[in-house]
């Protein structure tokens, strides 16, 4: 999902901005890919922490992975938008960005970025959030009683639930109800 708002920033400066605005944001592309992977890697790696502990019924240590993994998130999001704001020249320099559109991906990077701490806390916060929901599941035996994250993409793609579409949209539903719940 975070990769597809590069994605969908390069669509619209594409059909809306000249080439030396769609070089920018293409520019951009492999070096979000590569941070944002890295920060969908260490949440999967809080995720098993947690769920080791969950399996073992530890909860004082479930309490301290759930708060560490949270307050990592939030302090690793602002090293990493500071580091990116610096390095930001060299990592185009690296990728070959255009010249001429160099100074536009930095601003498009910074931009980008500066929004790091809210893209950590929502991954680490899935990533616990997808341990309550498995256990909530295994509980109820029932997905459809998952009570609003079942209802956001019931509500909207019940007639849909089958077709390919419809289960991109049953998963836009979850991911949004988490991003919102998490933050």
């Amino acid at each position: 999902m975070q990769i597809f708002f590069n994605a969908a920033d390069l669509a619209i400066v594409g059909n809306f901005s000249g080439t030396r605005a769609t070089a920018a944001v293409g520019a951009t592309g492999s070096f979000i890919y590569l941070i944002v992977y890295t920060v969908m890697g260490l949440s999967n790696g809080a995720n098993v922490v947690l769920a080791r502990a969950v399996g073992a019924k530890e909860s004082d240590k479930t309490s301290k992975i759930v708060h560490t993994a949270m307050t990592f998130s939030v302090f690793a999001g602002i090293v990493v938008a500071i580091i990116v704001a610096l390095i930001s020249p060299f990592a185009m320099d690296i990728t070959k960005c255009p010249i001429d559109a160099k100074e536009m991906a930095i601003d498009y990077l910074t931009i980008y970025f500066a929004g790091a701490p809210a893209i950590f806390v929502y991954n680490f916060g899935s990533a616990i959030l997808s341990i309550s929901l498995f256990l909530l599941y295994r509980v109820s035996c029932n997905f459809d009683k998952l009570f609003p994250l079942s209802v956001t993409g019931q509500a909207f793609t019940r007639p849909y639930l089958f077709s390919v579409t419809g289960k991109k949209l049953y998963r836009i539903g979850n991911g949004v109800y988490i991003a919102v719940f998490v933050i």
